[in-house]
């Protein structure tokens, strides 16, 4: 048997730390772009069903640039992880 749990999402912000994803919506390239002094150590993407599609270790302290092209469509969450704080956000792909 097959057990299924409710996935929950939360949004954590932080009134220091400036995290935006543009384009968005997208085709499944976006830009992260970071300000007031966030220090980015890890940036995961689920997809609509809650699998990972996307990890990166990178640590440009300006943003960097995701490409997931070729993924399905449908809402993305993006996890961005800091040293002190993790972030959720949202971002839509779209044909």
């Amino acid at each position: 048997s097959v057990g299924y749990s409710d996935l929950k999402i939360v949004e954590i912000n932080s009134a220091d730390a400036e995290i935006n994803i543009f384009p968005n919506p997208n085709s499944g390239e976006f830009y992260i772009g970071f300000s007031g002094g966030v220090n980015v150590f890890e940036i995961e993407v689920y997809d609509p069903r809650g699998g990972k599609v996307h990890f990166m270790e990178e640590r440009d302290p300006n943003g960097m640039i995701v490409n997931i092209s070729g993924s399905d469509t449908g809402l993305f969450i993006v996890k961005i992880k800091t040293e002190s704080d993790q972030y959720l956000k949202k971002v839509l792909i779209v044909d």
